[in-house]
Parts: C-alpha cells; structure tokens; sequence
C-alpha cells in the first residue's frame, strides 16, 4: 500500500519553506535536494523527509518569535 499525503497537506509543506531552504533540508534527512523536490510535487514520500522538514519549520517559528520579543513587537 502507497502513502500519500493529500494535496492540500503538500501545498502547506510547500508554503512554509522560505526559497533556497531545500538544501538545508535535504542535508538534514541525509537526502538530496530531487527527493525533497519530488516529496513536494507528491511524486514519493518519505517520514524522514517530513520529519526534517517539520523540524526546520519548527526551528524557524522559534527564531521568529524570540526575534519579534527581541524588537519589543510580541
């Protein structure tokens, strides 16, 4: 049986990761930067990929945050 994720869950993946962060996540899944292209076009899936790119989004949230405390705008 297939996994997929459904279309709407692939475009908020895609919609959360700023441009040129497809080399950070690869880098932490130990893939390339094809497969995570390919997991964001729905074309392959893989936990390790989702999993780095829910931790990157994650890591970003959290400097975001503390940056907006920092400028008294939180």
């Amino acid at each position: 049986m297939k996994f997929q994720l459904n279309p709407g869950t692939l475009e908020q993946y895609r919609s959360m990761l700023p441009h040129g962060s497809k080399n950070v996540v690869a880098a932490r899944a130990g893939v390339t930067t094809q497969s995570i292209s390919m997991f964001l076009r729905g074309d392959m899936y893989s936990k390790r990929i989702e999993d780095a790119i829910l931790g990157y989004v994650a890591e970003l949230n959290k400097d975001r945050q503390a940056k907006l405390r920092k400028a008294g705008l939180l």
